[in-house]
C-alpha cells in the first residue's frame, strides 16, 4: 500500500517518495480518454492498466515537464527506457523546433499589435480617431514614410499631453 506521501512512480518501475524542491514533477494519467489511450501505449507495457497512484515522473517528458498543448511533443511522454537514442535524439530536436515556431508566433503576434498602435498613433496624430486602424496588422497596406523615432515622439506628447490634462482637472476643477 502506498504510504503518505508517495506514489508510485513511471508506470509502477519502481516506488519514491515525492520530495518537494528535487525539480522532479509527478504527473497523473490524464482523464480524457483519448490522451490517456496515448500516454499508455507509449509506455509500451502488456496489459498495463493505470489506477490513480501511478504517477509518471518528469524524465518521461522531452523538457522534463508535461505539456497541455497537443501541437507539443511533451503533450504525451516520450522518453523511456525501451526509447532507442536516435529517436531520442529525433524527439529532442522536435521539441526544439516546436519551442522555436512557438516563440516565432509569438513575437509575430506581439509586433502585429505594435504595428497596429503605431498605426492607431498615426491616424490619431493626421487628426482623425485612430478607429481607422484598430484591426489588427495584417502585414499589407499602405507604407508610409513615418519612422519609428516619429512614432516614439508622438507617443511621448500624448504621455506629456495626458499628464497636462490631469494636473488642469486638479488645480482647475468643475463647476
Amino acid at each position: 500500500m502506498i504510504g503518505d506521501g508517495e506514489k508510485l512512480l513511471c508506470g509502477s518501475l519502481h516506488e519514491t517518495l515525492y520530495a518537494k524542491g528535487t525539480g522532479i514533477h509527478f504527473y497523473r494519467f490524464p482523464a480524457d480518454v483519448e490522451r490517456r489511450a496515448r500516454w499508455i501505449a507509449a509506455i509500451e507495457r502488456k496489459n498495463f492498466v493505470p489506477t490513480e497512484h501511478i504517477w509518471l515522473c518528469s524524465a518521461h517528458f522531452i523538457s522534463r515537464q508535461k505539456s497541455n498543448d497537443p501541437l507539443s511533443p511533451d503533450y504525451v511522454p516520450s522518453v523511456f527506457v525501451h526509447t532507442k537514442s536516435p529517436v531520442k535524439r529525433k524527439l529532442v530536436e522536435g521539441m526544439h523546433r516546436f519551442e522555436r515556431v512557438s516563440a516565432a508566433k509569438r513575437r509575430r503576434a506581439e509586433n502585429n499589435k505594435r504595428m497596429a498602435a503605431a498605426e492607431s498613433l498615426v491616424s490619431l496624430a493626421a487628426g482623425g480617431n485612430g478607429i481607422d486602424y484598430c484591426e489588427p496588422y495584417s502585414g499589407t497596406g499602405t507604407m508610409t514614410a513615418i519612422s519609428m523615432m516619429d512614432i516614439r515622439a508622438m507617443e511621448t506628447e500624448r504621455l506629456n499631453l495626458v499628464e497636462q490634462n490631469e494636473e488642469l482637472r486638479q488645480t482647475q476643477p468643475f463647476t
